[in-house]
């Protein structure tokens, strides 16, 4: 059986690639990449601008290889080398082809592909999935098409999502958790001590370092105020000076609230803890040396918290670093 050995290019715009529909031959109206034979003294990159330029009119810029496919056919066995590429311009004239779609890893299954082209989509489908859609400034959010809320308690509120991704694929079953948004501090008094409380908590079954740490009430005027009376209220410190850290989330991909996390220096003790019913917290003062052999212990579970006292450590010591 004789080998004919072609060219294919895979052509992506953002979260798109381009394909074209046969209009001629025994594979009339199916679709392909388009490319096409490489000529005696030509390599495949060379070939493949050139029937580019033959089949749409187009110049395109040849990148990597994305894979070589052998298929047989039934009268001849085809090598075909296949490039990703992009247009030097968005002008297209079909030379060769009935029709061109520009298709998105959610519907690229909608077409007939030839045989041996359909053998690229799933590699083709991943590509799309992962890649920005910065070309034709389009954003990666996703268009939230119907919510509905399945429980909503003082503590757990949740949610279920349909949403539509910028390539067209809908998930009719996203989770969303929602929460207030949260503060926390890490205090330390004039003597350079930490304010650190520790304090059963039921998930993990365990009694854990923290910092202090709680929610932003609807009456507070600000995450600083909610920070201060927080602290004043878990361990009966405060004053000082304070400054805002980083702002973080737990888990971006399943909760929708922030962390604003403080730092307080120079808190003094104030009056004493105004603990509510549930709560059952001591107060610790720990020097530098004692924080850091918890954190490296990992005896502060909660990552929105040793996540932040990390950080304040790293700046104390390296303050010229960025």
């Amino acid at each position: 059986m004789k080998t004919i050995e072609v060219v294919a290019a895979v052509i992506v715009r953002g979260a798109e690639v381009f394909a074209t529909r046969r209009g001629y031959g025994g594979f009339k109206g199916w679709w392909e990449f388009p490319g096409g034979k490489i000529e005696a003294g030509e390599c495949p990159q060379e070939a493949l601008m050139r029937e580019i330029h033959e089949e749409l009119d187009a110049e395109i810029e040849v990148g990597r290889l994305l894979d070589t496919v052998e298929w047989d056919y039934p009268d001849f066995h085809l090598r075909m080398h296949c490039f990703l590429c992009k247009l030097e311009s968005e002008a297209i004239h079909l030379k060769e082809h009935e029709e061109a779609r520009w298709l998105t890893a959610g519907n690229l299954g909608s077409v007939k592909w030839l045989p041996a082209d359909k053998g690229l989509i799933p590699q083709i489908q991943n590509i799309l999935s992962t890649m920005k859609k910065t070309d034709n400034g389009e954003d990666m959010k996703w268009k939230i098409l119907q919510s509905e809320y399945i429980i909503r308690r003082p503590w757990l509120t949740a949610r279920r999502d349909t949403v539509e991704l910028p390539d067209g694929r809908v998930n009719d079953e996203y989770y969303i958790l929602e929460y207030p948004d949260w503060v926390n501090v890490i205090a330390r008094t004039k003597d350079g001590r930490f304010v650190l409380i520790r304090q059963y908590r039921h998930g993990l079954r365990q009694t854990a370092y923290e910092v202090c740490a709680g929610c932003i009430d609807p009456e507070d005027a600000s995450p600083e105020v909610a920070a201060r009376r927080e602290l004043m209220e878990e361990t009966g410190y405060g004053g000082g000076t304070w400054k805002l850290l980083t702002v973080i989330c737990g888990n971006p991909s399943t909760t929708n609230n922030l962390t604003y996390c403080f730092v307080a220096e120079g808190v003094e003790k104030i009056d004493a803890q105004h603990l509510e019913a549930t709560e059952d917290i001591t107060v610790h003062l720990l020097t530098k040396e004692e924080l850091m052999r918890i954190l490296l212990n990992d005896e502060i579970k909660q990552a929105l918290m040793a996540a932040p006292l990390w950080k304040y450590l790293y700046l104390e010591d390296c303050p010229n670093n960025p």
